[in-house]
């Protein structure tokens, strides 16, 4: 592998892959001779490393050189052997046809796959709902681009998207469809392969027979995917040459009259040749929806990323292609990955330096303008009427920041905090003003809004879980958990409260009994707050592992806004919670049935020790919070409030089956 593949001669040292008696994927290598090829290309599999089992059937297409024995140089493999060439197509055929595995891939003899490239082909059956077949990002050994999924214009001619281009690019690295993908890697499941019949045998020897496929995919009512994460070094020419005028590339323009004729009616309405690229590599999508905040969502590292993942979700399932561009153009890493992942054309530095330079090449492609945060707003509102006229601008205030520091500042009784609160009134107000639409998740503050600003249109802003199917029970829990990301100060004010006057009086009640705090952003100022019963545990990578172990869920913040998003996670994964009514606000929540509420350090004590110490009222707490969560906060009601919420902004949707929409919350690899 270092060396390269050309570079690879005998003797060859022994490779041996591990058997599996059901491997979960059955992978397919066709070679004619050039043994050195695929001698590179087994020992990139074995290189690899996945989670995912897989096997590899090697197909000896009439070989006369060392192919003919590789099971001497190979072992733990299956070998189909043809007397002589049959090309791609009945290679691949007979190949699957010993597939054990559960998804079958054709993965060309002239590649090098990369770590965790099955992996990631997975993930995209895993996470979305009817995905028929998946293809990879196809990158030349220089580093260009070959391949980012293909394209069929109204001709019926294939495209080759992003050829030549920088691999790295933003715009070839999201999850998508597409109308072809290359048969140099693509995995579709093993029983609807059998159901299609394999590669049809009206293109042997090669060529079409992937575009075919896809096409085959497309008429099941399934999808076409490209995933960029799973990446593959294509050594193109090297197994078929690049001539189209001899030799077996011949036969791609023997069989292109083929392919249009049999498909006419699934490209007819395609784009022009050539015209508006960026647009037409996108399929399946009904409108275009450009996304703002300050940068990317950080996955659970506070409330405000997950919600802006679930908006997302929710703006797919109404048909929109959604591009992220945050304020500070910046590229963070797994968190930029995973939205990427969803389906998400996220924008960053260098490609794209600045939303200014985004909507001034592209505003007027979009239909939606989603705006998070009257900060990132009250800059960027006047760009977007200039840029993009024709879209329609929500606001996301999430909650109403003033209102927040206003409480915060009666509880400190602070002057300097009351007149910062009182200009981040003004601000919030203007621009709840000059938008379409104001999505809020509190009803309270609703009305606080509309009294603020006659006329405004306030709707409300949906919130998503998943509700966990099996929530442990009473005796399998222990302690009590708090958490909370620490760059909210009313996080810190609640953990202050809760030391100082909770945890003395319920080491009495309870004394075998810890509160453990969870968060994102923990400082030496808030591991300061441990004590004896109070435990300052730091981040938690796995939220359902936190809920799950407790038996008591709190939330004792006195100050905030909006709607509290830990809460709803406790009532999702069923664990009964102890809240304060500001905790509570906005929930639709009711004392004594979902949850408990307290207000005095007396009562915190007695409503967390009569719940820690009550089987029927814990069981019962927790089947009514589920129940609560199913109601209000499944992903059918959420997009029910999107949708209502866009059609006050000014924008009719409907939901719309044909894009991909994660099925989860939180995607699988995660």
């Amino acid at each position: 592998l270092v060396t390269g593949f050309d570079m690879v001669r005998a003797p060859y040292a022994p490779l041996s892959f591990p058997v599996h008696e059901r491997p979960r994927v059955s992978v397919v290598v066709p070679a004619h001779n050039k043994f050195g090829v695929t001698y590179y290309c087994l020992s990139a599999l074995l290189f690899a490393s996945n989670r995912a089992t897989f096997e590899v059937i090697v197909v000896d297409d009439g070989s006369s050189d060392e192919t003919r024995q590789i099971e001497e140089i190979v072992s733990g493999i299956k070998v189909v052997r043809h007397e002589s060439a049959l090309g791609f197509v009945d290679a691949c055929n007979d190949g699957v046809a010993r597939a054990s595995g559960d998804y079958v891939v054709l993965l060309n003899n002239d590649t090098e796959p990369t770590l965790g490239w099955l992996d990631e082909m997975l993930a995209t059956f895993d996470n979305f709902d009817a995905v028929g077949i998946v293809g990879a990002k196809l990158v030349y050994p220089d580093g260009r681009l070959q391949e980012a999924g293909g394209i069929v214009w109204k001709t019926g001619d294939p495209w080759n998207y992003g050829r030549g281009g920088n691999a790295a690019d933003p715009k070839f690295n999201y999850v998508r469809q597409a109308d072809y993908l290359s048969g140099a890697c693509i995995m579709l499941p093993t029983a609807l392969w059998t159901k299609l019949g394999g590669l049809s045998e009206i293109y042997r020897p090669a060529y079409f027979e992937d575009t075919d496929l896809c096409f085959k995919v497309k008429a099941e009512g399934l999808k076409v995917v490209y995933n960029p994460f799973c990446v593959i070094y294509h050594f193109e020419g090297v197994s078929s040459g690049t001539d189209t005028a001899s030799g077996m590339k011949r036969f791609q323009e023997v069989n292109r009259p083929t392919f249009k004729a049999r498909w006419t009616e699934l490209y007819k309405d395609n784009g022009p040749v050539g015209v508006d690229v960026e647009l037409n590599k996108d399929r399946g999508v009904a409108r275009r929806a450009l996304m703002l905040d300050l940068q990317v969502p950080r996955g659970d590292n506070d409330a405000g990323s997950y919600a802006a993942m679930q908006e997302i979700r929710l703006l797919q399932s109404l048909g929109f292609k959604v591009t992220f561009a945050p304020r500070n153009s910046a590229y963070l890493g797994r968190h930029t990955e995973r939205i990427q992942k969803m389906g998400v054309e996220a924008i960053y530095g260098p490609y794209v330096r600045s939303v200014e330079e985004l909507l001034t090449a592209r505003g007027r492609e979009f239909d939606l303008v989603y705006v998070t945060r009257y900060t990132v707003a009250q800059d960027i509102l006047p760009l977007i009427r200039r840029h993009a006229p024709q879209a329609r601008i929500a606001f996301c205030n999430a909650d109403l920041h003033f209102l927040r520091e206003m409480r915060e500042a009666v509880l400190l009784e602070s002057g300097p905090l009351m007149e910062r609160a009182e200009a981040t009134r003004e601000a919030e107000m203007a621009v709840a003003a000059a938008v379409d639409v104001t999505l809020s998740y509190n009803d309270v503050e609703h009305e606080i809004m509309r009294a603020a600003v006659p006329g405004v249109r306030v709707a409300q802003a949906p919130w998503v879980v998943d509700v966990s199917s099996d929530p442990p029970g009473f005796d399998a829990r222990r302690d009590i958990t708090f958490l909370g990301g620490f760059g909210h100060p009313p996080n810190r004010l609640a953990v202050e409260f809760f030391g100082r006057d909770v945890v003395p009086g319920l080491r009495e009640a309870l004394p075998d009994v810890t509160c453990n705090v969870f968060g994102s952003g923990i400082t030496a100022e808030v591991e300061a707050l441990a004590r004896d019963g109070l435990a300052i545990r730091g981040f938690a990578p796995d939220l359902k592992a936190a809920y799950d172990s407790c038996r008591v869920f709190i939330a004792p913040v006195s100050s905030g806004a909006g709607l509290k998003g830990k809460v709803i996670d406790a009532l999702a994964y069923g664990t009964p919670s102890v809240l304060s009514p500001v905790a509570a606000e906005g929930a639709n929540l009711r004392d004594g049935v979902e949850v408990l509420i307290a207000r005095t350090p007396r009562e915190w004590i007695e409503a967390i020790t009569r719940l820690y110490q009550d089987p029927e009222l814990w069981a019962a707490m927790s089947k009514a919070a589920q129940a609560h969560a199913r109601r209000y906060y499944s992903f059918e009601a959420a997009q029910a409030q999107m949708r209502q919420a866009l059609e006050m902004g000014g924008l009719s949707v409907e939901p719309d089956p044909r894009n991909l929409v994660t099925r989860r919350a939180r995607l699988i690899q995660d």
